[in-house]
């Protein structure tokens, strides 16, 4: 191993480029495209030093994905029980389906509720559930977006990238999608251009990973995805716009997916959008993860935003925080097994390893959704000008009631039998 490689453990500061398109909301006198050391002692809430074990080294490539093993899957990828063939929830009564019924109901604080599967007809939904029943083909049409813009992406990977005899991803220099990459993962930052090439590589073999799966699903099992509502016509659903948007059990063999469509009408988050919260949960079947940075994830729109937001989650700074999903935490230490690592020198890591870095953005099921949807629909990376102004003039509030909620959410999904994966 080179000694460039090596993440020298008592180092008192690290190297931190910072982002051309960042919030300096600091009061040093920095220029935007500097590089510049910052302190440790600066970055630590407590003023310490973090020390790294002996032996860390930066990676050299992307961990695999933490990919969910479904056992009603063949081994050539043919379900044993046809999604047609599967009974509708309310009427299974299987312990997992009164399991994901009971979800439904806690989250929404009420016992009437009525889950609508995706190719359901709106004559079989109950009279009572007026806002279901007048809005099921909105709802319907959202997850369209969805599976057009995967699908699109899908098609435009087949035609524009090859892989030569030894597997190896083969793409034009000027290929659009390449460049939207980098220009999200602000890879035009890194000044070694090895470094540079290698990261582009393994977040677009990540991106046409996860497009692939997210595509089957949704082409093959469109139909495992319902509509939960509570609203009816004599007890109203109370607004809540802390309320969970849609969730996934990590053991469900059948892969439904729930989304909570009272909720979206009384979402205030500027990316709150049915298609994108599609593509975020049925992306956690292909296994990616979530890192909630807070308070930023409700404020920021477009992808131009997200690697800011991420490092200053990462680094603490500008009243950011970020919580790290423990899976990929231990994919990093299956990869380490000899070398314990504690979740505040896996963050410290993080700081210093900009493949480590790259790969948890790009396993990040927010941005994943965000990304795959753009590159969809042709939409660039920066074109949410107007609200990316607003919230410019708007100074960051520290949120504390949500961060405790992001934490409450992140807590409940280490639990034993609760919903894998809850989008707030």
């Amino acid at each position: 191993m080179s000694k460039e490689n090596i993440l020298n453990p008592n180092v008192d500061a690290v190297l931190y480029q910072k982002n051309k398109r960042a919030r300096i909301d600091n009061k040093d006198n920095i220029q935007k495209m500097d590089q510049y050391d910052i302190s440790m002692r600066n970055n630590n809430p407590d003023g310490y030093v973090v020390s790294l074990p002996e032996g860390i080294t930066m990676q050299t490539g992307f961990l695999p994905s933490t990919n969910v093993p479904f056992l009603h899957l063949s081994n050539g990828g043919t379900a044993y029980v046809s999604v047609g063939e599967q009974p509708h929830l309310l009427t299974e009564h299987t312990f997992k389906s009164n399991q994901i019924i009971q979800a439904v109901k806690d989250h929404y604080s009420r016992d009437n509720v009525y889950l609508c599967r995706f190719n359901q007809s709106i004559e079989s939904v109950p009279n009572e559930f007026i806002q279901l029943k007048q809005n099921i083909e909105t709802y319907k049409s959202s997850v369209n977006i969805a599976r057009e813009r995967v699908g699109h992406l899908a098609h435009e990977f087949e035609r524009t990238m090859m892989r030569n005899d030894n597997r190896v991803l083969n793409y034009p220099t000027r290929n659009r999608i390449m460049k939207y990459v980098s220009d999200v993962l602000g890879l035009e930052e890194i000044t070694d251009i090895h470094l540079r090439q290698r990261i582009e590589c393994e977040a677009i073999e990540k991106l046409i990973f996860h497009t692939g799966k997210i595509n089957e699903y949704l082409k093959h099992e469109v139909d495992n995805i319902y509509f939960a509502s509570s609203h009816t016509i004599s007890n109203p659903y109370l607004a809540n716009e802390k309320g969970v948007m849609a969730f996934v059990y990590r053991d469900d063999v059948f892969r439904r997916m729930i989304i909570m469509v009272d909720n979206f009408h009384v979402a205030g988050q500027i990316g709150t959008q049915m298609h994108l919260t599609t593509l975020h949960e049925v992306s956690h079947f292909s296994g990616s993860l979530d890192f909630h940075i807070a308070p930023s994830t409700s404020r920021v729109g477009d992808a131009s935003e997200f690697m800011d937001s991420f490092i200053d989650g990462i680094f603490g700074r500008n009243g950011e925080s970020i919580s790290i999903d423990y899976k990929f935490l231990e994919a990093y230490r299956q990869q380490h097994p000899n070398i314990p690592i504690d979740e505040i020198q896996f963050k410290e890591i993080l700081k210093r390893d900009p493949m480590l870095r790259a790969n948890a953005f790009m396993e990040n099921a927010d941005f994943l959704a965000t990304m795959i949807s753009d590159l969809g629909s042709g939409r660039p990376f920066n074109s949410d000008t107007v609200a990316r102004v607003s919230r410019a003039a708007t100074p960051l509030k520290f949120d504390m009631m949500f961060v405790l909620y992001k934490l409450a959410i992140e807590n409940m999904r280490t639990i034993n039998n609760a919903p894998f994966e809850v989008t707030p």
